[in-house]
Parts: structure tokens; sequence; C-alpha cells
């Protein structure tokens, strides 16, 4: 599917505020080195509803997450879509939102 992206990696931080939540992530680069993303998904409120807290990722998770990159190439996921998703480290998907 075109502009979609996945990164498998670290998190580094999880903010689960209004009005969206924000997940960072160190993701190691092609070559080698460790490169911080930042993945936006929808507002705290909406994923409260199918499931998520402030405690659904915490610091040091490994994560595999698969979102919209930014235009811009930036290190960016956009992750309000149907095909977005947020893994744990054994691939269990997390609720989508």
């Amino acid at each position: 599917m075109v502009g979609v992206t996945t990164i498998k990696g670290t998190v580094t931080k999880f903010d689960f505020m209004n009005p969206h939540v924000l997940i960072y992530v160190d993701v190691a680069g092609e070559s080698g080195k460790v490169e911080g993303w930042v993945c936006e998904y929808s507002s705290n409120n909406h994923l409260s509803r199918v499931g998520w807290d402030k405690n659904s990722l915490k610091v040091g998770d490994q994560v595999t997450i698969t979102g919209h990159r930014a235009k811009n190439k930036a290190h960016a996921l956009e992750l309000q879509c149907p095909e977005c998703s947020v893994k744990d480290a054994q691939g269990n998907m997390l609720p989508q939102g």
C-alpha cells in the first residue's frame, strides 16, 4: 500500500494526552545509527474507548508500528487509518483506534 511504513524499535516516551496520543520510538536506521521517530495516534479519549490507557506502552517496550510517513520523509508516522497498527514484542496488535 502506498505511503505505509513499518518501523520496529524501543519506546522512549508515551504521551497519552489530547489532542493526540504520541509514541516516541528509537529505531536502528539502515546505517545502524539510532533514529528517533514520533508516531501520532488519535486522541486519548478515542483510544480509551477501545482499551488504551496511560500504561498501554512503557519506556523500554519493543514495538512494531505501521503508519503513514510524513510527506517530507521526516521520522514521523500518522496512525489514524485502517491499515495502521501498533504491535507489542510478541506481535500482538494493540486495539486500533
